[in-house]
């Protein structure tokens, strides 16, 4: 499905989504907006092109008579422009407006007026991440009622610890620097600021738009290290010097935007008394469980109700079939206004922030 929503605020463009709808003619179908994982920044790394990315989540839905819409984020299924990669207010609107545009559609194998009003919105590692953003940014006037978030090992959990992924010239560039050089990126996108020349290396100002537009995740976490093995090959020496001075604890003057914008796209930071679910794996070296923690801390401390489980054994990737059938039990109880305890353990670790 194609869409009208926002590739910068103000900026309209088309987004696409890929829709799971049961058969059978069912009515006042529960919707479930399922936001997928790191994937990549352009046009055919979203689940309109790649469906695994959000297959484990939707089909499990679709299979108990949700409606599931995963929306691709804008510039990840139509090639105008590149998406926001964990900017939680550009992941949110694509969410948001996907539901809108869902509220409309008409086809004969299924019908918007077969839809009911009950929502919820899930998402894995940067889909946990927007998933809590777009609980965060609910806007009530799309006609549907939010029961509830769930997020599986979301992402950009603390600043402070993300920002060691951009700090030190001879650090070796691997996997996460691909993630965290992508986020920065997409930032500069989002907000048109700064100029490519102000952060990155000539070289990197050459070939990332390329490699960004062109390429998957699968073959960024190669061919980015691959062309700069180290941070000194990706960015200019003033801004590892600045990434270098900036705590994160504190007013980072010489680091800015970026010090103020990652931490502003911290999840968790908001008051809602619709209840979030909150799955970790206590094994995940990707998406660290204390800094999963810091989010439960902050959902709490805006007295938004949450519930956060742990599993044993669980890292980024195997935690997805861990926790399926924990989230099919809470979104099924949320329906009937209960809220289940549906951890075996609790998430018990400390937010790895001061």
């Amino acid at each position: 499905m194609q869409y009208v929503s926002e590739a910068r605020p103000g900026v309209a463009r088309a987004v696409t989504a890929l829709l799971y709808l049961p058969s059978g003619g069912p009515t006042n179908v529960p919707i479930v907006a399922v936001d997928h994982s790191t994937s990549g920044l352009g046009p055919s790394c979203g689940p309109s092109h790649a469906p695994s990315v959000t297959d484990a989540l939707a089909v499990a839905l679709v299979g108990r008579g949700y409606a599931v819409i995963a929306p691709d984020y804008a510039g990840m299924g139509v090639d105008n422009g590149m998406t926001s990669y964990l900017v939680g207010a550009a992941e949110a609107a694509a969410t948001l407006d996907a539901i809108r545009a869902l509220r409309t559609f008409h086809d004969p194998r299924f019908d918007a007026a077969q839809l009911g009003t009950d929502f919820f919105v899930a998402g894995y590692s940067q889909g946990g991440h927007a998933a809590l953003f777009t609980h965060q940014l609910f806007d009530p006037s799309i006609g549907v009622r939010l029961l509830g978030s769930i997020a599986l090992a979301p992402g950009l959990s603390s600043a402070r610890e993300w920002s060691v992924f951009f700090k030190g010239h001879s650090r070796p560039v691997g996997g996460i620097e691909t993630f965290a050089l992508m986020s920065l990126y997409a930032r500069m996108l989002y907000t048109g600021s700064p100029e490519p020349g102000a952060w990155l290396s000539p070289s990197a100002q050459a070939l990332l738009p390329t490699l960004f537009h062109d390429q998957c995740l699968s073959s960024l976490v190669y061919s980015v290290p691959a062309n700069y093995p180290t941070l000194g090959d990706l960015y200019q020496p003033s801004f590892l010097a600045a990434a270098d001075g900036c705590t994160f604890d504190g007013k980072c003057p010489n680091f800015e935007p970026w010090a103020s914008g990652l931490l502003a796209d911290e999840p968790g930071a908001f008051t809602s008394n619709v209840p979030s679910l909150v799955l970790q794996g206590l094994s995940d070296v990707i998406v660290p469980p204390s800094t999963v923690a810091c989010i439960v801390d902050r959902m709490k401390a805006h007295g938004t109700p949450v519930q956060a489980c742990g599993y044993v054994g669980d890292d980024h990737s195997s935690i997805v079939g861990s926790a399926v059938p924990a989230m099919i039990r809470w979104i099924d109880a949320r329906r009937t206004g209960g809220t289940p305890d549906v951890c075996s353990a609790p998430l018990d670790v400390a937010c790895s922030a001061p």
